[in-house]
């Protein structure tokens, strides 16, 4: 019996084990992202999964809660889940024997934004039948499909240019500039634009007109441009138009506050930039902004720079004081390149000028001789700057009354004329060697006020009687180039052709014979190419001859050409006298020079050497004569040399005079 007792004891215990085992708790399975990292294109139409491990294998239904966080340049817009994300979650159910979870991300595709994009993700604890495991975080990276561009600041694009030994950079991939548009078309060719950012300036100059607007934020592909300068100017040439997109209306820079040294330093160029308190000394009240108007500020000076096509070209240069703005700019030196008519003062004419007593008829006084003075007074009221007293030629003006004080200009300062009158002598100096009337203005200025004048006028009776001219009026021009049949590596006479323009003159009529000769110096061409030499009427180059309507020219002749005028016999003449007038214009670089002399028959005399004396003044006018005394004749000879095709001179209004 006891023995039947333990039996059922033990059955039953083993029952109720059984039991108790059919009950134990489902298992929980460990949630972990499969990585921590992974990308995805941009451009990728499937996007990307990412998964989430459950181990072991779910012992029941729940569900991974994954919580979202855009990074900082990324947005919600940027990209799509699935399951769709509801307040930054993601809801990814599973059931029973699960071994892993997963969702879906797809980028949106766009070609504004150019940069990579991320989305950090992470296990929630709102999780449920699930455990956290290690790697609880993952982070997507979406990578921008659209090439990553290159972007410049305008001082570093500058810098680029002067570390350029060649300064000819032209780009070949796509590199970016930006900055806002500071100029319009109204002063500046419409193929070129100035732009700024906040480091600095450049000037663009694109194929064709440009329709930038004031004021817009512009991007710019600089790919195929040139980074140059044109006479200074720092520019990226040859932009393609459509490489320029306007960004909308942005914020005009506010412009520097310099001086006129700093200007002229080139340190702003391409800049906006307030110059103040300076003067016009140009101002006349006619006289137009139009073209470069010099400023200053009483000690340096600067030009501004209008072009006759601005609707503002026709203003007066204003007079008084003020401030002038715009964008520094540089044609060989820098300037100022006012954007409106608004960029300059208004006319101001606070100083003043006064005059008192004139002047009357000098009467006659002979050549290189000088007349008794004769005075008026000046004074000024509130000035900028000293008073300028200048004669005209033939006349002569001191503030001593002395005879070396006499000179063709004499300043007046501030103080003394402010102070009170001050008196200036005024006296007739004639000079031409005329029998003649010469009349003229003195002008009297000083910056910012009205300008002042004083008529004057006086009879010159010259000693010296004309012997021989001419001014080439009797030669024949024809029309076209000069061209030497001969040999140019020998050297011969030159002659004249029938159909071209003369080189020699007979001195057949009232004016001297000439002869040209031809010198082989520089193993050349000399003149058989054709060349612009000998009789001609052509004035582009002059504007205007200074006697009559033809001159003789020379340019390009390759070799040395002379030209000898016929000797004039003097000995009847205790003093005699050469002038003539003469035109330089050119480079004239080595072995290239012009001599001008006398051949007096016991002498030679130089009257002009380039090489000793340098060029003097090119590109104009100027008029040369000397006095020699006991000779028997006089013989001008000019010598010129040059290679350059725009190195040329001309001559007028030769005089061959005596005197007794």
């Amino acid at each position: 019996m006891r023995n039947l007792k333990h039996i059922f004891t033990l059955i039953m215990a083993v029952a109720i084990m059984i039991g108790c085992k059919e009950e134990e708790a489902p298992v929980i399975p460990v949630a972990d992202f499969v990585s921590s990292t992974s990308m995805v294109m941009e451009n990728s139409t499937g996007g990307t999964t990412i998964r989430i491990n459950l181990d072991p294998e779910a012992g029941q239904a729940g569900e991974v809660v994954v919580s979202l966080t855009p990074g900082v340049n990324t947005t919600m817009d940027d990209f799509t889940t699935t399951p769709s994300a509801v307040d930054g979650e993601i809801i990814l159910p599973f059931d029973q024997g699960a071994t892993s979870v997963s969702f879906t991300v797809r980028p949106v595709d766009n070609d504004v934004r150019n940069e990579d994009l991320s989305i950090s993700f992470a296990l929630s604890s709102n999780s449920s039948q699930v455990q956290m495991g290690e790697t609880m975080e993952h982070s997507l990276t979406i990578q921008d499909d659209e090439p990553e561009l290159t972007i410049v600041s305008l001082s570093d694009l500058r810098s680029v240019y002067a570390n350029d030994a060649d300064n000819d950079s032209t780009f070949v991939e796509d590199v970016y500039i930006g900055g806002v548009v500071i100029s319009t078309n109204d002063n500046v060719t419409s193929k070129n634009v100035f732009i700024q950012d906040h480091t600095g300036g450049i000037a663009l100059r694109f194929q064709s007109d440009n329709t930038l607007t004031l004021g817009d934020t512009v991007s710019v592909n600089i790919n195929g441009g040139t980074l140059s300068d044109f006479n200074g100017l720092v520019q990226v040439n040859n932009l393609p138009n459509a490489n320029a997109t306007s960004e909308g209306a942005g914020v005009m820079p506010t412009p520097a506050v310099i001086t006129i040294e700093e200007l002229n330093s080139d340190a702003y160029q391409s800049t906006l930039v307030t110059v103040q308190d300076v003067y016009f000394e140009g101002a006349d009240g006619t006289s137009t902004v139009a073209g470069n108007t010099t400023f200053s500020d009483g000690v340096n000076t600067a030009p501004m720079r209008v072009e006759n096509y601005a609707p503002f070209s026709s203003t007066a240069i204003p007079y008084g004081q003020g401030n002038l703005s715009g964008v520094a700019g540089i044609y060989y030196s820098p300037q100022l390149i006012p954007i409106s008519a608004s960029d300059i003062f208004e006319s101001n004419p606070s100083s003043e000028i006064t005059v008192t007593s004139s002047i009357s008829d000098f009467g006659t006084v002979i050549t290189n001789q000088v007349s008794a003075s004769q005075s008026f007074t000046v004074s000024g009221t509130t000035l900028i700057g000293d008073i300028t007293i200048e004669a005209p030629n033939n006349f002569e003006v001191s503030l001593t009354d002395v005879n070396e004080g006499f000179t063709n200009q004499v300043t007046v300062t501030k103080e003394d004329a402010e102070a009170g009158e001050v008196t200036v002598f005024v006296r007739f100096a004639p000079n031409t060697a005329l029998n003649q009337v010469l009349t003229g203005e003195i002008a009297i200025s000083t910056p910012g006020a009205v300008s002042k004048s004083i008529a004057v006028s006086g009879t010159e009776e010259s000693r010296f009687n004309t012997i021989a001219f001419t001014s080439f009026e009797e030669g024949t021009t024809n029309s076209g180039r000069y061209t030497d049949t001969f040999d140019p590596l020998t050297d011969h006479d030159l002659i004249n052709n029938d159909t071209e323009p003369f080189v020699d003159y007979d001195g057949s009529g009232n004016e001297m014979a000439i002869d040209a000769y031809y010198f082989n110096t520089l193993d050349s061409d000399g003149l058989t190419d054709g060349d612009y030499v000998g009789f001609t009427s052509y004035t582009g180059a002059v504007g205007e001859f200074v006697d009559g309507s033809q001159a003789y020219q020379l340019s390009d002749t390759d070799g040395m050409v002379q030209v000898t005028f016929e000797t004039i016999d003097v000995s009847s003449y205790v003093d005699s006298r050469v002038s003539f007038s003469y035109f330089l214009d050119g480079t004239f670089g080595e072995n290239e020079y012009l001599k001008i002399y006398v051949e007096t028959g016991d002498e030679t005399i130089s009257l002009i050497d380039t090489t000793v004396d340098g060029l003097g003044d090119l590109g104009t006018w100027n008029e040369l004569s000397s006095e020699f005394n006991g000779k028997a004749s006089i013989t001008l000879v000019v010598e010129f040399q040059t290679n350059g095709s725009s190195d040329v001179l001309y001559l007028d209004n030769v005089i061959v005079s005596g005197a007794n």
